[in-house]
């Protein structure tokens, strides 16, 4: 999605360098070096100047990728492994045969066809329940062509996080001139746009900007390994602890790496932790904390030096995410309330230039954000005004009325009753995704007063619902009795988003498939 039509257009920049992609037949470096300048100008950029750090247009990365994909296809085919894709031709419906253990695929163009295995990987799911009756109601920014168009009065756009930036790129482009006066990015609304502005509505200020990272995440070898991880959950009735991943891989690495930093936090948990990062960061307005984030990216990538703690809160994430589904429940709400906003606030990792461009909407009085509570209400009048009514961070109760609204929050988390393949529903009872509490007084308390989803079993085991659907380590499905779905794989992010909630980036896919492909193997070759 983020590396085609459906999810970029020109304006979008990726925050993937040359030495951050997974290992594919050419490096994007070398590949690059293999284009016509030509290619390169149609983005803006020299080819004789690039290098391995720097990052590329999302549209080229893709372009990068479809060659890749091809280049390999021709490989495998060579080494005489068959393999059909079939482009442009919708999956209708998958049905699968418990006495044959085998799956069909039917398809929107004939025939239809049977397999040993199945990896479910469809990718995002933008609804368009209100949008289809609202002209003037977005509850995606994608596709970002349905953006670009001339917009003469104030847009709202809720949230600031990448997917916030895109949409607010998009409709700049479309209203206005970015140009350059010496070094400094300006903007310049349209004739016809005069009216033109972003409002931007979010519970915190925006991601950090890229900077210089020393060790790609592909290459992270000093976080715990599979087999410490283990015996720690063996040793923890059977789960992982929040804790003592927070002090092994992210305050370990510190005191490390970064000896300073690390005297300051050395007796923080992870709530005070959060709550010491998020009060420096909100204490600034936000556009003056964007443009300190920009010139300390800009310092740390000129000088080539890391920004450590900030690279380790990324370490952390991923160390997190595919042991997220051992939590006990009452450390999922930790994690979940506390850490994944602070995460995703440091490592969304805004590209230098998208930042440069924020600034310039700015400081031309076309862009706002203003900090609000997690209490707003989106009320969509008639056809062409929408009501927004949110609390400030002072408390304020406030309400706007727009003409253009677009949600920018992201994915929704999809259960496996969303799941678009009817006949499977009907063959097997796919599993939800839960986590267990440790004491059922804190289930009681916590479904009392929070109005969390709980199940409980025997009125004694009681299970946090964390929405998609139950899978293993290796991404199979798992069914509503605890069985393993042997060879049934889902890597779409709505569906598994409960048990693994920040899967995303081209490292973690690459991850995800070498488990996959590991697991198909050991079936195959042990039925």
């Amino acid at each position: 999605m983020p590396y085609g039509p459906s999810g970029a257009g020109h304006e979008h920049w990726s925050n993937v360098s040359s030495d951050e992609v997974p290992p594919l037949p050419e490096s994007l470096k070398d590949w690059i070096a293999s284009l016509p300048d030509s290619d390169m100008h149609a983005f803006g950029m020299d080819k004789s100047a690039f290098h391995e750090k720097q990052v590329v247009p999302r549209l080229l990365l893709g372009q990068y990728l479809h060659a890749q994909f091809t280049k390999v296809i021709h490989v495998e085919r060579n080494r005489g492994i068959p393999i059909r894709v079939r482009l442009n031709n919708r999956v209708c419906d998958i049905s699968y045969s418990c006495g044959s253990q085998k799956f069909h695929v039917i398809c929107s163009e004939p025939p239809g066809q049977t397999f040993d295995s199945v990896i479910i990987c469809t990718g995002h799911v933008w609804p368009k329940s209100t949008e289809n009756g609202c002209e003037g109601f977005f509850e995606s920014p994608y596709p970002p062509s349905k953006l670009e168009k001339t917009f003469n009065h104030p847009v709202a756009l809720k949230g600031s996080s990448l997917t916030a930036i895109d949409a607010a790129l998009t409709l700049s482009k479309a209203n206005g001139k970015y140009s350059r006066v010496g070094r400094r990015l300006q903007y310049q609304r349209n004739a016809e746009s005069t009216e033109f502005q972003l409002n931007m509505f979010s519970l915190g200020h925006f991601p950090s900007v890229r900077f210089h990272i020393d060790q790609p995440m592909m290459e992270t070898n000093d976080t715990l390994s599979d087999e410490s991880i283990q015996k720690h959950k063996t040793d923890n009735n059977g789960f992982i602890s929040l804790d003592f991943l927070f002090e092994r891989n992210f305050k370990r690495l510190l005191m490390l790496r970064d000896n300073l930093r690390y005297r300051a936090v050395m007796d923080k948990n992870v709530e005070e932790f959060c709550q010491w990062v998020t009060a420096s960061r909100m204490e600034f307005d936000p556009f003056a904390l964007l443009k300190a984030d920009y010139l300390q990216a800009e310092k740390s990538i000129h000088f080539q030096e890391s920004i450590v703690w900030k690279e380790l809160v990324t370490v952390l994430n991923a160390t997190l995410n595919e042991p997220a589904k051992y939590f006990s429940a009452e450390d999922y709400l930790r994690f979940k309330n506390m850490l994944v906003p602070l995460i995703s606030d440091i490592i969304g990792q805004i590209p230098q230039s998208s930042a440069e461009h924020l600034l310039a909407l700015h400081e031309a009085g076309v862009l706002a954000l203003a900090v609000t509570s997690n209490d707003s209400k989106v009320e969509v009048i008639d056809n062409h005004e929408i009501r927004y009514a949110y609390t400030t961070k002072s408390g304020i109760c406030k309400h706007q009325t727009f003409k253009t609204f677009v949600d920018c929050t992201g994915q929704v988390p999809l259960g496996h009753k969303d799941l678009p393949f009817r006949s499977l529903l009907e063959d097997v009872d796919i599993g939800s995704a839960a986590v267990r509490f440790r004491a059922s007084s804190t289930a009681i308390e916590s479904r009392n007063i929070n109005s969390i989803a709980v199940r409980t079993y025997d009125n004694s085991i009681f299970y946090l619902m964390v929405g998609g659907v139950a899978i293993t380590d290796s991404f199979q499905l798992v069914l509503s009795d605890g069985r393993v779905f042997d060879n049934c794989f889902i890597t779409a992010v709505p569906f598994i988003s409960g048990f693994n909630p920040d899967y995303s980036g081209l490292d973690i896919c690459h991850n995800a498939a070498v488990l996959i492909a590991e697991k198909i193997e050991s079936v195959l070759t042990n039925p």
